[in-house]
């Protein structure tokens, strides 16, 4: 059975899991079999040693991961070399890309949802967020010789046509232009599928918090993420959100 979970106004902060039956995966969060909604939620500075900094969510069923109004700052692997080792890098040539090097998927968020499993793709949606200054050790610093899925590394179902696209609706993500247009993993085959994102009003630019050093996550005056969010959570053309204040919710 899929567990039903929704976290509000929660601060899942400086967390770091050692659990080696999932990878040393799930900085933050480690789930399996549930839908997940996070509402108003801090998400930040936690670390693992191989992928999902932030976030792992493993499913074999139907499940369902949504973000509002959450930030995701600032998480991170540890151990460049356990990352290598496990399969996370892969060849642009199997892509059919021509770039030098590999492809890493670190990821703040990993759903390890895949093609060779067969397992259905989690639907993933996120409105009025902020995913920034996550990274990966293998490429953090000057080394160039790796591209590297910060933010979200989302496996494709091997049916992936019939699942909707990814939801990615007035956030501010960083590099979101780069990471939206990979393939989601799968191996043993490689899947040729691509993963489909539905993208709409989404930036990307310094959010201009407060003060994040001790915390404070609010909004300066100024900020690009000021009314940049909508009321509209699910599409359907009526506003969801009706407690806030300026022409729009704000994203964070």
């Amino acid at each position: 059975s899929v567990i039903q979970a929704t976290f509000t106004n929660v601060n899942i902060i400086n967390n770091h899991n050692t659990n080696s039956n999932y990878g040393n995966s799930g900085g933050g969060v480690l789930a399996e079999n549930s839908n997940l909604t996070f509402i108003n939620c801090n998400i930040n500075n936690n670390n693992v040693e191989r992928q999902g900094s932030a976030i792992y969510h493993s499913c074999q069923q139907q499940c369902t991961l949504i973000f509002i109004n959450t930030n995701i700052l600032n998480n991170y692997t540890t151990d460049p070399q356990l990352l290598a080792a496990n399969y996370d890098c892969e060849s642009y040539a199997e892509y059919g890309y021509t770039e030098e090097g590999p492809l890493c998927y670190g990821g703040a968020i990993k759903i390890p949802t895949n093609g060779y499993s067969n397992y259905p793709r989690t639907t993933f949606k996120m409105v009025n967020s902020i995913v920034r200054g996550n990274y990966d050790s293998f490429n953090h610093g000057t080394d160039s010789a790796y591209t590297v899925i910060h933010n979200f590394s989302i496996g494709s179902a091997s049916d992936n046509e019939n699942y909707e696209p990814l939801h990615l609706v007035n956030s501010n993500v960083e590099n979101y232009e780069v990471e939206t247009q990979w393939y989601g993993y799968s191996f043993n085959p490689p899947n040729p599928e691509p993963v489909t994102w539905y993208l709409e009003g989404n930036i990307d630019a310094d959010p201009l918090f407060t003060d994040p050093e001790n915390g404070d996550y609010t909004l300066q005056e100024g900020s690009p993420c000021i009314d940049a969010g909508t009321a509209d959570l699910n599409g359907y053309g009526e506003e969801d959100i009706t407690d806030y204040e300026g022409s729009a919710p704000d994203m964070g």
